[in-house]
């Protein structure tokens, strides 16, 4: 038997008490009090602004594209008022106010689900953060404590399991805070203007639909009044007409923007984070000295 003050056992006293030192500072949250001080928590910081901006955002634009939707609802609805006088009128504001509508119900339904997955990613983020060091943390270090003085138990390689844990914890941890900086980057760079530039084109057609006045009550006009109202209509789509010919082309530009933003980059950083982890558990991970 290995005498107890021998250097090995020293050593693995040694490992024992710093685990041990890391396991109860995380359980009981002191790691969060030390990222709370002044400077340490910017990524968190930055993560929850990145976070708190797109989503007001999103909701912003959601919020256009509906009164778009709802403008278009409403003069579809009412246009028929003015058939009696004036033959083609229906017809007109079919032709061109109904792609402009089936577009912008797509496009709700996208920014639906992209203000959904910003509220999980949110939710996620705070999850990690309790999750990360205070739970699976000290899980970790309860392996690694094992792990000093036995390697294996059985087939299980205890030490390595212990090692995994702490990278996942620590991924848990910090991975949506760095995936919103690298997004808020990449958005920054290549998605900014076309974003800004796309949504100054959807309030333009809130504003267009609205002064053009399509919305008209039959009562008590006559059919002199209607027949100038039908008159001026048919103007208004003519103009309208040259207009929306681009706004097609905006939306699918903002679907891209936040689709991209808030499904497919965290997605497929995620599953790029994933595989990274894997090769890097393929490897052998020398963290704490080999049990005799």
């Amino acid at each position: 038997m290995e005498p107890i003050a021998s250097p090995s056992n020293r050593r693995k006293l040694i490992w024992s008490g710093m685990v041990v030192v890391v396991g109860f500072l995380a359980y009981f949250s002191v790691f969060d009090r030390l990222l709370a001080l002044p400077g340490a928590r910017m990524l968190d910081e930055k993560g929850d602004a990145y976070y708190a901006e797109t989503l007001r955002r999103s909701v912003y634009t959601y919020g256009v594209v509906r009164g778009v939707n709802g403008l278009i609802s409403v003069a579809q609805g009412t246009d028929v008022a003015f058939s009696p006088a004036g033959v083609g009128v229906t017809l007109a504001l079919g032709e061109v106010l109904d792609p402009v509508n089936d577009l912008v119900e797509r496009f709700s339904w996208v920014m639906l689900v992209s203000t959904t997955a910003l509220g999980v990613q949110t939710f996620l983020m705070e999850l990690g953060a309790w999750a990360g060091l205070r739970c699976l943390l000290p899980v970790a270090m309860l392996l690694l404590l094992a792990g000093v003085w036995r390697r294996r138990w059985g087939r299980f390689d205890i030490r390595l399991a212990g090692t995994r844990l702490v990278v996942v914890a620590v991924i848990i941890r910090f991975c949506l805070p760095a995936l919103a900086l690298v997004n808020e980057g990449i958005y920054d760079r290549f998605l900014k203007e076309k974003y800004e530039e796309s949504l100054r084109a959807l309030e333009a057609v809130n504003e267009e639909i609205a002064e053009a006045d399509l919305v008209r009550k039959e009562a008590d006009r006559s059919y002199l009044g209607r027949l100038m109202d039908s008159v001026k209509i048919r103007e208004t789509v003519a103009a309208l007409k040259e207009k929306l010919s681009d706004y097609g082309s905006f939306m699918v530009t903002l679907i891209t923007v936040f689709l991209l933003q808030t499904v497919i980059l965290p997605v497929f950083f995620l599953w790029l984070l994933v595989r990274l982890v894997g090769r890097l558990y393929g490897r052998r991970l020398p963290l704490l000295p080999r049990p005799s």
